[in-house]
């Protein structure tokens, strides 16, 4: 059991550094992270440059707030796996999850009300600017 939830916290530790790395990508070239070909895809893009930057912004703090969450999931799995830790390490244990934890929903909070500031178009064409997060 505890094997399985490891293997399902890597693939989600993988995939929220994969979110902060398109979104530091985004951050430090200006550009929508989204390949030109699904571009049209989209519902509705950034407004401006500085928009982009916003949602790369919430896209570098969501990544690395649920890779904080994921990672003390993962220790609390681990300390279920070893049964002979002592009191001060069980502590020391708790307190660095207690803090990821507490890091990582603050993160993505963070993320959350930054992303309202963000303006959209609507992808269509017609102009129409939308304010808070994508729907994409």
């Amino acid at each position: 059991m505890a094997v399985t939830a490891l293997w399902i916290l890597t693939l989600s530790i993988g995939l929220s550094l994969a979110t902060a790395f398109l979104g530091l990508y985004s951050l430090v070239t200006g550009e929508d992270h989204w390949p030109r070909v699904i571009r049209p895809l989209r519902r509705r893009a950034q407004a401006t440059a500085e928009d982009r930057r916003i949602h790369a912004v919430t896209m570098v703090l969501r990544g690395s707030g649920v890779t904080l969450l994921s990672l003390a999931v993962a220790m609390n799995a681990l300390a279920l796996l070893d049964r002979g830790m002592d009191e001060p390490g069980k502590t020391f244990q708790f307190l660095l999850g207690l803090l990821a934890v507490v890091t990582g929903l603050a993160s993505i909070g963070g993320a959350h009300l930054l992303g309202l500031r963000a303006r959209y178009l609507v992808a269509d064409g017609s102009g129409v600017e939308h304010p808070g997060l994508p729907l994409d």
